[in-house]
């Protein structure tokens, strides 16, 4: 992967689909730890000139760190915390609800752990087209 990136240095690795999710939306959603660990550190590699921007949103206001923390990543929870996600961003609801509601109590209380606050209502992310 650091081949491709270096060798096709024009890729957008935040270019977005149909549904304005990025690569690591997608690594997150699908468990793909490995890639998502690259497209957050690649960002300390000299020869890449983009990188995966960890709080971008998709076209519903999710970031990858929500939609890890909903499907129960719980290994992409902790890179995205470990690359600058905040732990406390909240959109219309904070990430620690969503594991709650889906049941995925492993990231709940892992988040609880390291600081969540249940009680906030609205931090901003970032849009990705900036």
């Amino acid at each position: 992967m650091k081949i491709l990136c270096t060798e096709y240095s024009d890729i957008d690795l935040n270019s977005i689909d149909s549904r304005g999710q990025t690569a690591l939306h997608i690594a997150t959603i699908q468990g793909h730890l490995e890639v998502a660990q690259f497209l957050v550190s690649v960002g300390s590699d000299p020869d890449v000139t983009d990188w995966a921007k960890v709080n971008c949103k998709d076209q519903n206001g999710w970031t990858p760190f929500y939609k890890a923390a909903s499907k129960g990543r719980i290994d992409s929870v902790k890179v995205l915390i470990n690359h600058g996600a905040p732990i406390d961003l909240v959109n219309n609801i904070h990430p620690l609800h969503l594991a709650v509601e889906a049941g995925h109590m492993q990231v709940a209380l892992w988040l609880l752990a390291h600081g969540a606050r249940a009680d906030l209502k609205s931090l901003k992310s970032e849009d990705c087209s900036t």
